[in-house]
């Protein structure tokens, strides 16, 4: 195993990091807005209000494993998106991706983190119980997905 987190530069792979998004979103049956033009916007956004830390991509050796979207959203640090592709689950990344997650929310000193998911999505809510992440209910921009939350050090 090479480990390696990559900035994801959405000038130069937009469409790698918009495959990805549209990948998770159809695995969830959650379709928000997918406008390639639409998502193109959300990451300026995100980019704009928490810096270049937002996005990465994790690899193993040169094989790109999965996507991670951070941000910040109601003034918590916020998860976009934890998504491994299909064939890698299983096998120690998300544990990976989810220290990322904790070491770029403290360098922002964060107190609690939060996302959102489809409450149909009984596997990935257990992972994330797994880690400590605890349901708070309706999410509060999306009330047809259960809110989590995980309170920082």
């Amino acid at each position: 195993m090479n480990i390696t987190f990559k900035k994801v530069d959405i000038a130069k792979s937009f469409e790698t990091f918009f495959g990805i998004r549209l990948l998770a979103h159809q695995e969830l049956k959650y379709t928000p807005n997918l406008d390639p033009v639409y998502i193109r916007q959300f990451a300026e956004r995100v980019l704009d209000s928490f810096g270049n830390q937002a996005f990465w991509h994790l690899y193993d050796d040169e094989i790109l494993i999965g996507q991670l979207e951070v941000g910040v959203k109601r003034n918590n640090g916020y998860v976009f998106l934890f998504y491994i592709y299909p064939e890698y689950r299983g096998m120690g990344y998300f544990r990976l991706m989810h220290e990322k997650m904790l070491e770029v929310m403290n360098s922002k000193e964060f107190t609690e983190v939060r996302l959102a998911t489809p409450p149909s999505v009984i596997h990935a809510i257990n992972v994330y119980h797994h880690y400590g992440w605890q349901n708070y209910g309706p999410d509060l921009d999306k009330p047809e997905m259960l809110g989590l939350r995980l309170h920082l050090n």
